[in-house]
């Protein structure tokens, strides 16, 4: 009988608050602290770069990788001088950017325009499934033209969302702090 009244009173002793379902959580991501150093490399142009990643340069003229070593993602940079073809590399870049829609819910564009330095461009964002996150163009429509993916080597999905914004503003900083030699 004591057993009984046991079983009946345990849910009026028991815990009094009330249960509310925790929601999903990302893994604990530990951001480098941003610190900016200048670009060591002997090309026309010059920018701040995070002091956490790694300069990769490639055979060619001026062309290089910026590797985000702790999140496995790479910013592939290229760099064409101009001869009255600026219209041919940026339709080339406007062409790769889209060759993503068939899988991005949305690309947007932005246009950057600094005329201290004389440096435009166009940056487009990709929301999805996409294979990058993010791709850009700068020119000074007259002598240089340099072009940028931020490429993951892994699927983008939305745990990679947090590391995808991080390395955006860097990325944008990068843009924003370009000048031409």
């Amino acid at each position: 009988m004591n057993k009984i009244w046991l079983v009946l009173l345990i849910p009026f002793i028991a815990c009094n608050q009330s249960y509310t379902p925790k929601p999903e959580g990302y893994a604990r991501i530990d951001f480098p602290e941003k610190n900016w150093n200048l670009s060591d490399i002997d090309c026309p142009f010059e920018f701040q770069k995070p002091s956490y990643l790694r300069f990769i340069e490639k055979k060619e003229n001026c062309w290089f990788d910026l590797y985000f070593e702790q999140f496995n993602g790479t910013l592939h940079m290229s760099y064409k001088e101009v001869n009255d073809n600026v219209n041919t590399y940026i339709e080339e870049s406007r062409n790769l950017a889209f060759k993503h829609s068939k899988v991005a819910d949305a690309i947007n564009e932005q246009a950057f325009i600094n005329k201290k330095s004389n440096v435009y461009g166009l940056v487009y964002t990709f929301e999805g499934a996409t294979a990058t996150g993010m791709q850009f163009y700068l020119t000074d429509s007259t002598n240089h033209f340099v072009r940028g993916a931020l490429y993951f080597n892994t699927a983008m999905n939305d745990s990679l969302l947090p590391i995808n914004n991080f390395i955006n503003q860097d990325v944008y900083n990068i843009i924003e702090s370009w000048e031409w030699k």
